[in-house]
């Protein structure tokens, strides 16, 4: 089975390979990616929700699963992203 990193833009839905692992997300040239590792053979596509929250800010979600900390070109937020387990 072969395997390669992918990138995927920051959405609150993303659609990737069955499977991926996530490793990290960050912002690059203005704009949040999440990389993920996959299986590149044709296994078929999963719908995968994520969130951001904001330092200070309420944590709406029972059980997420912990992803990266980003932070925005000039620093005036910081964003924590989830991905949303169901």
């Amino acid at each position: 089975m072969k395997k390669a990193i992918w990138k995927f833009p920051f959405a609150a839905s993303i659609d990737m390979p069955v499977g991926a692992l996530i490793l990290t997300a960050q912002v690059q040239r203005g704009q949040i990616m999440l990389w993920a590792l996959v299986n590149t053979g044709d296994f078929g596509v999963e719908s995968r929700k994520f969130v951001i929250f904001g330092t200070g800010h309420p944590v709406t979600e029972w059980n997420p699963k912990y992803i990266a900390t980003i932070q925005l070109e000039g620093g005036d937020f910081i964003g924590h992203i989830f991905e949303r387990m169901q």
